[in-house]
């Protein structure tokens, strides 16, 4: 939300994508928070209607960090995952309401949360100019270049100690503190 509200860098397509994300994310966790709730203090019975959307939304989640690799794939995957939840959703809300009012509540908040992060994904690709992707994209690639060359040091200096006594360094961390 901050980057909505305070970055004036970025379009107000940008922008408006990053709220719309904010209030769908508040809306997602609020549900499965009480989802949760009901069912481990046993107010809602833990049937198959309901365990059906949750394990397809962790399927969903399964894939999450493809959209850093193949963003398109992601999206494919993405799409079909989330029109099976809402099928699952909208087909068991009838049993959710017979469990408790309160899943049949947060089925609704989940599926609005999932709407909105639709939304604010679809505003981003329209919203979002080519030129400012590949800026993105370059400036990842250079936080990501420091992390390599921190993880490349410290592989160096593994590497010397190894060479230096001979013994791995475990064996020799084991001998420095006593183990």
């Amino acid at each position: 939300m901050y980057v909505a509200i305070y970055d004036k860098t970025q379009s107000k397509a940008a922008r408006l994508s990053h709220a719309i994300n904010a209030f769908g994310l508040s809306a997602h966790h609020s549900a499965a928070s009480l989802l949760i709730c009901m069912l481990l203090v046993g107010v809602a019975k833990p049937e198959q209607s309901v365990f059906d959307c949750i394990l397809i939304l962790c399927i969903q989640h399964l894939f999450v960090m493809l959209r850093y690799f193949n963003k398109k794939v992601y999206i494919v995957i993405e799409t079909v995952l989330e029109a099976w939840f809402e099928w699952s959703v909208l087909s068991n809300y009838e049993s959710f309401l017979n469990n408790h009012w309160t899943v049949a509540l947060a089925a609704s908040v989940m599926l609005f949360a999932h709407w909105l992060y639709f939304a604010a994904g679809m505003l981003s690709l329209v919203g979002t100019p080519p030129e400012s992707v590949s800026k993105n994209s370059s400036k990842l690639d250079e936080e990501t270049e420091g992390i390599d060359s921190m993880l490349r040091s410290f592989q160096d200096l593994v590497r010397r100690r190894k060479k230096v006594t001979g013994a791995p360094a475990s064996y020799e961390a084991k001998e420095e503190f006593g183990a």
